[in-house]
């Protein structure tokens, strides 16, 4: 899995993108966001659970506002939703990891001033 900001070369830009997941990489990923949703976390740290080959730092944490991504310092982000946007965040992963989809790509947040993009292999 990769983890990557854009800031310029696309009208969807700034962004960060997930790619090149592996199906495990997604149920975990898919396991993380459900602790979220059920409240017996509130934080997680991709960098932390997921095997990453290069990475900014990318975490999510449950608000009561959907803040979206925050900036957090050089390389390192944070995605700020409500437990209900979490819900639609998993909801979107498990579509995107149904294998018929294996070439397609998921906007996960467009709250705040940079998109969150899951993607197969990078493109949108």
């Amino acid at each position: 899995m990769v983890i990557d900001f854009i800031e310029k070369g696309s009208a969807d830009c700034p962004l960060i993108r997930l790619y090149n997941l592996t199906f495990t990489e997604y149920d975990e990923l898919t396991r993380q966001i459900d602790k979220l949703i059920k409240g017996e976390t509130n934080f997680i740290s991709l960098n932390s659970i997921l095997n990453l080959e290069k990475s900014i730092g990318l975490e999510f944490v449950t608000s009561t506002e959907d803040k979206g991504i925050v900036v957090l310092g050089s390389n390192s982000y944070r995605l700020e939703l409500s437990i209900s946007s979490f819900k639609e965040v998993k909801d979107k992963i498990l579509f995107s990891n149904d294998g018929k989809y294996i070439n397609s790509h998921q906007w996960l947040s467009d709250h705040g001033g940079i998109s969150l993009l899951l993607s197969q292999d990078g493109n949108w």
